[in-house]
């Protein structure tokens, strides 16, 4: 908790809705306490524990007695709430374990990123199965997958649009090499 005025944490205390202290002997372990408004609010906002019985349980038995005055206390609609205080990355022992599992997760991703572009390339086909059952634009998926274009697709989707009821004519591929009709006319209806 650092330094603090000590008139000012008696006041504290005194008007905390809960507090469990762990005692060896004579001397104070650890601490902890709930503050708000006894209602609906509930805010975890001390824990600590004697830098000699760290990683011994002792968070761990304060949490618990913490936990038991909610499930006494508390109702389905009330918020309870955690409060930590900031430390500096480099003074924490577990500085070197974030880091190495960030770099163990960034790791992890860029093996993942490489097997899952490993298996587009080698097996498009499946790749695209995976979104549609339909064959045809699997195929040419597939295709635009691997860096092979299929312009069969485009004309049979053509074909599907002249048995709708428009005729292309004066067809004119552009740059891209697709097919864009440069006049319609409608079928008459009788």
């Amino acid at each position: 908790m650092g330094k603090k005025d000590l008139n000012r944490s008696r006041i504290a205390l005194e008007n905390s809705l809960f507090t469990v202290s762990l005692y060896d002997k004579e001397k104070l372990i650890g601490f902890g306490r709930v503050v708000g408004d006894g209602g609906i609010t509930y805010v975890v906002s001390d824990i600590m524990a004697d830098t000699a019985y760290q990683r011994r349980g002792v968070a761990d038995r304060i949490m618990n007695a913490i936990d038991r005055y909610f499930a006494e206390n508390t109702h389905d609609d009330s918020y309870i709430c955690l409060i930590a205080e900031s430390h500096n990355a480099k003074k924490l022992k577990n500085a070197r374990r974030v880091r190495e599992a960030f770099f163990t997760l960034l790791k992890c991703s860029i093996i993942f990123s490489a097997a899952l572009w490993l298996f587009i390339m080698l097996c498009p086909h499946l790749f695209a199965g995976i979104f549609t059952s339909d064959s045809e634009l699997v195929r040419y998926t597939a295709g635009g997958l691997s860096g092979r274009t299929r312009r069969g697709f485009y004309s049979r989707l053509r074909n599907r649009n002249d048995v709708r009821g428009s005729v292309r004519k004066n067809v004119k591929s552009n740059k891209y090499g697709c097919n864009r009709s440069l006049e319609r006319s409608s079928l008459s209806h009788a």
